[in-house]
């Protein structure tokens, strides 16, 4: 009988210290509530090892130094976010669409470069053309879209790019 009496005074316990858990738990979770604002909507609950997802592009990759996703990262870093972006979109763009790529952005995109940062989402790779959806983020707004590259001898160029003003 005492062993009975000690079993249910531990249940009771147990019980007991559960239930204080618990309160603790949902008023630290209250306390961690904050308004999420900027390039902080893009992370999502994660596991360890995991990237953060953006809510429109999806996955964000963070490329190999020794793979074709770098170079194009590096070339879109280039264009969108260097100082001299403006001056680099002659370099980067492939030459037979240049004319289009300007009169398609020169209102809208180039006159904001460069960008405060950017993310880039998982590449898509098609025989010798590449899609890179990517979020650009300005001072005041950000802009996603897609970049498409295409590969030529003297390296990946930019094709054409789409984005959601």
């Amino acid at each position: 009988m005492g062993s009975t009496l000690k079993k249910k005074g531990l249940t009771k316990s147990v019980t007991g210290l559960f239930c204080f858990v618990c309160f603790l738990f949902s008023l630290v979770s209250l306390s961690a509530v904050e308004p999420v604002t900027g390039i902080d909507t893009l992370y999502v609950n994660l596991k360890v090892g995991e990237l953060p997802i953006d809510s429109v592009i999806g996955k964000i990759i963070e490329p190999d130094v020794f793979s074709f996703e770098y170079s194009l990262s590096e070339i879109i870093q280039s264009v969108f976010l260097s100082q001299e972006g403006k001056e680099n979109i002659d370099t980067y763009i492939d030459e037979d669409t240049r004319l289009m790529f300007s009169v398609l952005h020169g209102d809208t995109l180039i006159p904001l470069l460069p960008a405060v940062s950017l993310v880039v989402g998982r590449i898509v790779l098609v025989n010798d053309t590449a899609r890179v959806p990517v979020r650009l983020f300005f001072q005041n707004e950000s802009i996603t879209g897609d970049i498409f590259f295409i590969e030529k001898p003297e390296g990946w160029k930019i094709l054409s790019a789409d984005f959601n003003f």
